[in-house]
């Protein structure tokens, strides 16, 4: 909002009460705060699982910060280099028994997806573990 009010400010400068009687009408004071709070949980929520990774409570906070508010889409990838620059060295490993069975099992359920979609216009999405498997009609969505 903060982004969009500048704009609009800069480049309509008597548009300021148009965008407050839109936003008034639009927007609740508790979606605003609503939004700002997921923010804040997902960063408290970040900073408690990496406390006992990281050396420091403050690196904690600034990797949880930066994974929150820095990275604007979920589907950003991270790469290994910048893992390793956030979480250092020791934590990230990419050579490992888990990490080739995890890319075994990772590759076998792609192959899965694959052939759903192909022969019937579906997908396989899997969050958790496997019994939370869910397969979609490509068609319907």
């Amino acid at each position: 909002m903060k982004r969009i009010a500048s704009l609009l400010a800069e480049e309509y400068p008597g548009s300021a009460n148009m965008l407050a009687a839109y936003l008034q009408r639009a927007v609740t004071v508790e979606q605003i705060g609503y939004c700002e709070r997921i923010g804040e949980s997902a960063v408290q929520y970040a900073e408690r699982l990496l406390l006992s990774k990281l050396p420091s409570p403050g690196k904690a906070k600034y990797v949880a910060n930066k994974l929150v508010y820095e990275y604007k889409d979920h589907s950003f990838v991270i790469d290994l280099d910048e893992a390793r620059q956030l979480l250092g060295n020791e934590r990230v490993i990419d050579n490992s028994a888990e990490l080739d069975f995890a890319e075994s099992v990772y590759e076998k359920l792609d192959l899965v997806s694959t052939i759903l979609n192909f022969f019937r216009s579906k997908s396989l999405q899997i969050v958790g573990a496997l019994d939370d498997a869910w397969v979609f009609d490509q068609r319907k969505e």
